[in-house]
């Protein structure tokens, strides 16, 4: 399961990897194909992150007690969702903390 987050993260990434010189275009281009095949082959299920996990994404950053950045708490608040997906398939994990 990934959201438009996670398409516009690994963008970002392999853009990065480019500009560093870590990655050929010929390379980052089938990257990105590939990706683009998945999506629209449904290999991925699309899970929305709503106003609600931006809210709390605030919520947690605006405490000045830890040092998440933006990305990294909306990816937080998804991982009950991750949770409850990761079960619905089968796949061994556990939650660390439900709040």
């Amino acid at each position: 399961m990934i959201s438009h987050l996670v398409d516009l993260e690994l963008c970002s990434a392999v853009a990065l990897k480019v500009r560093t010189g870590h990655l050929d275009l010929t390379s980052a281009n089938r990257v990105l194909s590939i990706f683009e095949v998945h999506k629209s082959t449904g290999v991925f299920q699309w899970v929305e992150i709503g106003a609600v996990e931006y809210r709390m994404a605030r919520q947690w950053i605006s405490g000045f007690a830890t040092p998440l950045r933006s990305l990294d708490a909306l990816h937080l608040t998804a991982d009950i969702k991750l949770s409850q997906a990761a079960a619905l398939f089968g796949v061994s994990h556990r939650l660390l903390r439900q709040s």
